[in-house]
């Protein structure tokens, strides 16, 4: 099109709307910096068209002249753009403006861009994260802290953002920490750990003012649970706290809080003398004589002269003995002798002489000999019935109870003699299908052998021999899911990873690379789902469309499953929206417009079925129509009305910038027009001059009536037009709106210093007229640009 466009221009240079159209179709092809000097020839016929205003502003974001383009996107919005926004989704449009000022460092400008951005359409969620970061920049805390609290309550799953006002939260608690405003602070980190729940460092501050303030059990609440998960340099600075708020808690007589301290010191340091000490000292506090004697058995080990431990393990002892017994006789009550036997023989092994626990032990005595005799019974019983791991359990628990019994240790052998045979089957069975590579089998296998013969040494190798096949099969699963990693193949190595997994199910490498796998998915999903929220706020639906189903490849999210749902309902509004402005377009003659607006939804939307049958339709419309103008024009020309025939022409060259009859026709139209369209040319300028403007007007009428693209009656044009505005000034005052848009026409020109003028005008007679404030900043800037170039 732009080459027919130019080739039609080269008959009728002075068409303003051939000039217009050409401008459009270099914007579509994204030769912005053409379009800008298209539009800007054919702007003075066009300067009340929403449309006119929209595509050069539009040409002005895409070279970078983000005043110049607010500007025009202004009028446009003046003139009703936001009536029609699915054709001219003017918040799109200013959101690319703001982009432009935020990359020039033009802070200010994006600010107040952005925010007539959530104006026009407050859905537009997405703007709060850029004012937020914008806010953060500029120190503005309060401000960044509700920009991005509005956002997260749409898009709460955005761990960057949140992690923005994590660090915005945290700072500022730190601050008044430092300043020694300690329920500041506390306030401050509480809000912090709301925001990223389970953050050590927030947890370690609140613990440290708790400390600070001598809540000693608020302290230990703080600091105990995270303490072992702390990053080295946390647990250094948390170490001491616990410690003494433990030492303070046990003064104090609070040992429960206390032992919750030292238990989370002692799972990281397990040697530390101090420590041991007072946990031994705390579980003393508590009654919990076991504990507390096995803690100061630790630091004997550790200090075997340690006085203190030494002189307080007697106590310890002598109160584990009191324990064990009690466990003892609550276990001899239910009648579980083992269980029983086993504390009170270790009562005995503390203290030997002790007469309940001996008198105990001698009574269970009794006890097990009876459960011994009912465990052979069960295995001869089991053994008959050929129940062979039900017989070797029973000859099993029996010997439990009797270790050193002949009469066990027979029956056992006599049960695993008559087991062998299953034994060998089982074990065979095992072997081969380790072979044929069935580890599920052969574990199985291995296992029901072991099951009846718990020495076997070949049992325990063969699962031994299991666990080594899986261990090498999960290492090569693991290496192929690093190598799909390093390739980018996802799902497969995500495949290969949980593969290695189910066979080793706590294989490092396997675990590790699950966990980067995981981690690069979450990255990439949270980068596909912001670049996704930044096309639907510059206009790109297709872009964000794309992105959003990148995303839910990644993860089924359902909240982005929900933005995308949402973003197809948009987008079919903005199709419906643009083919129901194509078909009024058609409804009133204009062919082209419907068209593109046509064009414009099957770019949207390229399947879809309604746009190609109206494209069709428009197709054979404009067809039929440029057959009826090119007749009109003929008949015209016979009957004389050149000038009715040139009008047709333009009109055919309208739909079809290369229709070779209406060019030659416009080009011969033009000749015949010349002498008449000078004699009416003539007359204007001498009534003008008598300051006839009446006639002057008329004379201008017909002329334009003939040739509305001739350079020399429109120059007459303008200058009737003056003549006539200086006189209706000079009886009525200032126009503002006239003024005001006298000021875009100049701008448009590339008159800066007349724009100026005009405007500074405007504000003579409305010191609020807020756009024309703006406008001579512009144009100044642009002035300031033109004087930076010329002088090198």
């Amino acid at each position: 099109m732009i080459k027919r466009y130019r080739q039609a221009l080269e008959v009728d240079p002075a068409n303003l709307a051939l000039h217009y159209y050409l401008g459009v179709a270099l914007l579509v092809e994204n030769r912005p910096a053409e379009a800008v000097r298209e539009f800007r020839r054919a702007y003075p016929a066009f300067a009340d068209s929403i449309e006119m205003n929209y595509n050069l502003g539009l040409a002005l974001t895409r070279v970078g002249d983000a005043d110049s383009a607010q500007l025009y996107l202004e009028q446009a919005e003046t003139l009703g753009a936001m009536d029609s926004e699915q054709i001219y989704p003017l918040p799109s449009a200013y959101y690319n403006i703001g982009l432009l000022y935020l990359e020039a460092g033009r802070t200010r400008e994006a600010l107040r861009i952005f925010k007539k951005v959530l104006g026009l359409a407050p859905d537009r969620v997405d703007i709060h994260r850029l004012l937020g970061e914008i806010y953060a920049r500029e120190g503005r805390d309060d401000e960044a802290t509700e920009a991005f609290k509005t956002y997260l309550e749409n898009y709460p799953g955005d761990a960057e953002v949140r992690e923005y006002l994590f660090a915005i939260t945290f700072n500022r608690a730190l601050k008044a920490l430092d300043r020694d405003r300690l329920e500041d602070a506390r306030r401050g980190f509480e809000k912090a750990l709301q925001i990223s729940p389970g953050s050590p460092v927030a947890t370690y501050y609140l613990g440290l003012i708790a400390y600070r303030q001598e809540q000693w059990g608020e302290t230990v609440r703080r600091l105990s649970g995270p303490y072992a998960d702390y990053p080295e340099d946390l647990r250094r600075a948390a170490r001491s706290l616990l410690y003494n708020a433990a030492l303070a808690l046990q003064k104090a007589g609070q040992p429960d809080l206390a032992a919750r301290a030292v238990a989370s010191l002692l799972e990281r340091h397990p040697n530390d003398n101090k420590v041991l000490y007072l946990a031994g000292n705390i579980h003393l506090d508590l009654e919990d004589f076991t504990t507390a004697r096995r803690y100061f058995e630790r630091l004997l080990d550790l200090e075997p002269g340690h006085s203190g431990a030494t002189l307080n393990l007697v106590a310890a002892r002598n109160g584990a003995v009191d324990d064990l017994i009690a466990m003892g006789q609550k276990h001899f009550r239910r009648d579980e002798y083992l269980q029983a036997a086993k504390f009170f023989r270790e009562a005995l092994a503390i203290n030997p002489a002790d007469p309940t626990a001996r008198a105990y032990d001698a009574e269970i005595e009794l006890e097990l000999d009876k459960a011994f005799g009912q465990y052979l019974e069960e295995a001869r019983s089991a053994l008959a019935g050929e129940m062979f791991p039900q017989a070797v359990d029973a000859a099993m628990a029996a010997l439990d109870l009797r270790p050193e019994s002949s009469e066990g240790r027979q029956v056992l052998e006599k049960v695993r003699a008559a087991a062998s045979q299953e034994f060998g089957r089982r074990l065979k069975s095992a072997r081969n299908a380790l072979r044929n590579g069935d580890l599920g089998a052969a574990h199985d296998g291995f296992s029901g052998a072991l099951a009846l013969d718990p020495q076997s040494a070949q049992a325990r190798q063969g699962l031994e021999d299991v666990r080594a096949v899986r261990r090498e099969k999960a290492s090569s699963l693991a290496a192929d899911g690093r190598a799909f990693l390093d390739q980018g193949k996802l799902n497969e190595a995500r495949q290969a990873f949980d593969s290695s997994l189910a066979l080793v199910p706590d294989f490092l490498e396997a675990r590790e690379g699950r966990r980067q796998l995981e981690a690069l998915v979450a990255s990439m999903f949270a980068e596909e789902v912001s670049w996704a929220r930044r096309a639907v706020s510059e206009g790109r639906l297709d872009v964000a469309e794309r992105h959003y189903r990148k995303a839910l490849e990644l993860k089924d999210d359902p909240a982005v499953r929900a933005e995308t749902l949402e973003l197809e309902k948009r987008k079919r509004r903005h199709l419906e929206g643009l083919l129901a402005a194509a078909r009024q377009a058609q409804a009133d003659g204009d062919y082209r417009q419907a068209k593109n607006r046509v064009r414009k939804a099957l770019e949207a939307s390229p399947e879809s079925a309604q746009a190609k049958q109206l494209l069709a339709e428009l197709s054979a419309s404009a067809a039929e129509a440029i057959r009826s103008l090119l007749g009109s024009a003929t008949e015209a020309l016979e009957n004389g009305e050149p000038g009715l025939a040139l009008a047709r022409y333009r009109k055919v060259l309208d739909l079809d910038p290369a229709n070779e009859t209406a060019l030659a026709g416009l080009e011969s139209g033009r000749q015949a027009l010349t002498a008449e369209v000078e004699r009416l040319v003539s007359q204007a300028t001498e009534a003008l001059s008598e300051e006839r403007l009446a006639e002057a007007q008329s004379f201008v009428r017909q002329a334009l009536a003939l040739d509305p693209y001739s350079a020399t009656v429109k120059d007459v044009s303008k200058r009737v037009a003056a003549a006539e505005k200086s006189r209706q000034r000079a009886l009525e005052g200032a126009d503002v709106d006239t003024l005001y848009l006298e000021g875009i026409q100049l701008y448009t020109r590339g008159l800066y210093p007349e724009a100026v003028e005009a405007w500074e005008k405007v504000l003579a007679v409305d010191s609020d007229h807020e756009k024309a404030r703006r406008n001579i900043e512009k144009a100044r800037r642009k002035l300031e640009r033109i004087r930076e170039r010329q002088n090198g």
